[in-house]
Order: C-alpha cells, then sequence, then structure tokens
C-alpha cells in the first residue's frame, strides 16, 4: 500500500481476472489465488457501496446489464473503489462523492483522467507517474 501500486494491490484483492490462453482457447476467470481476507473486505466493501451509493449502483447496474454475475459485478465495482482509493491516498484528500463522475471521458492538457474499469479519477500527470499506472510526464 505504500507503494501505490495499483495492478499489484488488485492482484492481491483478489479483483484481477485470471487469463487463461492456449491455442484457440481464451479463459478470463476469478482470481483464487490471492489474500482472502483482502478479497472478502473488498467484496463486503462493494456490496455496501452498491446499496448506498448512486455511483457504484449505476456501475453495478451497468456491468450486470452486460451479463455479469453479481460476484463479478461486486468485483468490478471494488475495483472501482480501489482506484479512487489509491488517488484519495496520493492526493491526501478524504472521500468526496461530487469529485466522481459517472461517464468516463479523456481529456487532454496538464491534467488527465486515468480510466481503469470504467472508473474515472482526475489526476494529474505526475500522480499517474508516482501510482505506477501512467507514462513518465514529459
Amino acid at each position: 500500500m505504500t507503494a501505490r501500486d495499483y495492478h499489484g494491490l488488485r492482484t492481491q484483492a483478489g479483483v484481477a481476472p485470471v487469463t487463461r490462453q492456449s491455442g484457440k482457447r481464451l479463459l478470463v476467470g476469478m482470481r483464487y489465488a490471492c489474500n482472502p481476507r483482502l478479497r472478502n473486505a473488498l467484496y463486503y466493501w462493494g456490496f455496501i457501496s452498491v446499496r448506498y451509493d448512486a455511483h457504484s449502483r449505476q456501475h453495478y447496474r451497468r456491468l450486470r446489464g452486460h451479463g455479469h454475475s453479481h460476484g463479478r459485478a461486486l468485483r468490478g465495482v471494488a475495483d472501482c473503489l480501489l482506484t479512487l482509493l489509491l488517488a484519495m491516498l496520493a492526493q491526501q484528500t478524504m472521500y468526496d462523492p461530487a469529485r466522481r463522475r459517472a461517464a468516463p471521458r479523456l481529456t487532454t492538457g496538464a491534467s488527465s483522467s486515468k480510466v481503469i474499469s470504467s472508473c474515472v479519477v482526475r489526476v494529474t500527470r505526475q500522480e499517474l507517474f508516482e501510482l505506477n499506472v501512467g507514462a513518465r510526464p514529459a
């Protein structure tokens, strides 16, 4: 958590899917090799967020509309919340629901929007570099 490694954290939490590929066959499934306590905490965080947060509820309904199961949709919501958590830690701010946007949009300029799992968090280029999510700023 101190390294702010988004991909490593989502792997440890079991939110990142596992892709098994052999020749023409491609299977994407749930990750079982992870920290079960962290996976359980993120599952319930997503579950409660879907009940009480409008943005999370909308994201959950969109995933369910695409045919995802209940558990897969909750992992998608938890992945979005994990992105939000790391952005809040990087900026050292508290949660503000007014800063969240429902529709993902990419912008250009000094600051950009990073889209991860249909979740948008507004961060600067330097913060993207510090989070190990984006490229080195020019």
